[in-house]
């Protein structure tokens, strides 16, 4: 076993990983040490040692080789299968649909959700606590909600914009229907709230009633796709312990 010197353009390419090098290779001991260290790095890593990263790894910020790693980029993308199928137009507009569809469908969950806050109760002094993808639909509906105040104001009727947003506008259970639209199980729902189980059950009841008078109205005046969303959001609560027919409210 020797140690063999090599010139720098011999060299292709550069590794992250480093081992110790003894400043006296001329001991047998000391180049056995080293070639073991090879040996386990190789084991270590079966599929090729990691390459040194110019950018990640030294912090080079060179216009050039940025451009050169865009050139690779781009070469490997031009080599891809996909790249030259006749096929990949088609593929990435089912794969748009498919991203289309799910967004659509987390959006219709927050939306049935949001129905929940029409479902008479009692008034709660627990602190609620929104979703993210909740507040912008729930502000809606309380600007709605505030304008129909507004407007009977302006037609003489007394009432009061901010008690009657607050009573008709209760996001108590907002984020409980939402999990349970998602299939969370009910021990997990009812953890989400300091309201009491069989509450939680009776409330869900009243609210697929309310989906089946909104589905009703929807099929009165034509609007068959608004029909077909409360049919899903009606389908979607109608499931596990709250919906069995051996509970007894």
């Amino acid at each position: 076993m020797h140690v063999v010197p090599v010139q720098l353009p011999l060299i292709c390419a550069l590794s992250k990983i480093r081992i110790a090098v003894p400043s006296d290779l001329r001991p047998v001991e000391a180049r056995q040490n080293i070639l073991m260290a090879v040996q386990e790095l190789g084991s270590r890593f079966p599929h090729g040692l990691p390459m040194l990263n110019p950018v990640k790894d030294m912090g080079i910020e060179d216009p050039e080789l940025l451009v050169e790693l865009v050139n690779q980029i781009e070469k490997k993308l031009f080599a891809h299968p996909l790249h030259k199928s006749s096929q990949d137009t088609e593929q990435i507009k089912c794969v748009q649909r498919k991203a289309e569809v799910n967004h659509e469908i987390q959006q219709l969950k927050a939306k049935m959700s949001l129905e929940s806050c029409f479902i008479p109760r009692d008034k709660s002094n627990e602190q609620i606590h929104l979703r993210t993808e909740h507040a912008k639909p729930l502000q809606q509906l309380q600007d709605s909600v505030r304008r129909i105040a507004e407007i009977q104001l302006e037609c003489k009727l007394e009432v009061n914009v901010d008690e009657y947003v607050e009573s008709t506008v209760r996001p108590y259970l907002m984020d409980v229907i939402y999990c349970w639209f998602k299939g969370c199980h009910f021990c997990g729902d009812y953890e989400m709230t300091e309201i009491f189980e069989a509450s939680i059950i009776r409330l869900a009841r009243r609210l697929d009633e309310f989906f089946n008078q909104l589905c009703a109205a929807a099929h009165a005046v034509g609007e068959v796709d608004l029909e077909n969303k409360f049919a899903v959001g009606s389908e979607s609560l109608q499931r596990d312990i709250m919906f069995s027919n051996s509970m007894y409210l």
